[in-house]
């Protein structure tokens, strides 16, 4: 026998009959129980009912993941700039203008 060449069993990529039995059994038993969920949750204590509520949160909502990002830009400031304004009809000028405020 080869080694490490497959010559048997599942292919590459086919879910394990088993996995996927236990999953749409799990599946089947909880969604029984979501429809439940509302009494079940009347009837716990406040502190109770706050603890399962935000123990069932991540299932619902995403997890909020700290965005960073960096904004330094090296700018030579006594480089020419890439447009002529000189070049813009008045119209054009005046509708840059109103565009800056909005931009800040």
């Amino acid at each position: 026998m080869a080694t490490g060449t497959k010559t048997g069993g599942r292919s590459k990529g086919t879910p394990n009959r088993t996995t996927a039995e236990t999953k749409q059994l799990l599946q089947t038993i909880v969604g029984k129980e979501l429809d439940n969920l509302g009494t079940m949750l009347e009837q716990l204590e406040p502190n109770e009912r706050i603890n399962a509520i935000s123990k069932l949160l991540p299932y619902i909502l995403p997890k909020q993941s700290e965005v960073k990002t960096d904004l330094t830009a090296n700018v030579d400031l006594n480089q020419k700039p890439p447009f002529d304004l000189s070049k813009l009809s008045d119209a054009a000028l005046e509708e840059l203008q109103n565009l800056i405020p909005k931009i800040h």
